[in-house]
């Protein structure tokens, strides 16, 4: 994956990689307006327990990502076999 879209975190002592593809992206403008909103939505959050329920959904946005294309791959080789 290419590293620009991609990242590693550790969580629990388990590593998971958060993928930012067209369809996360498009899924956080329609949260936030705009990748560009992010960070303010983010810094300017009311309390801390809406910022910390926007960055787990934002979590698990990213890290749910990288099952979508393990599920179409193993379709994709169950169609072959």
């Amino acid at each position: 994956m290419d590293n620009d879209r991609s990242a590693t975190i550790n969580i629990g002592g388990q590593e998971h990689e958060l993928i930012l593809t067209t369809k996360a992206t498009k899924e956080i403008a329609r949260r936030y307006g705009g990748l560009e909103n992010l960070g303010d939505k983010l810094l300017k959050s009311e309390n801390f327990e809406m910022a910390l329920d926007e960055i787990i959904w934002l979590i698990t946005l990213l890290a749910n990502n990288p099952f979508s294309f393990t599920i179409l791959k193993i379709k994709k080789l169950q169609r072959m076999c």
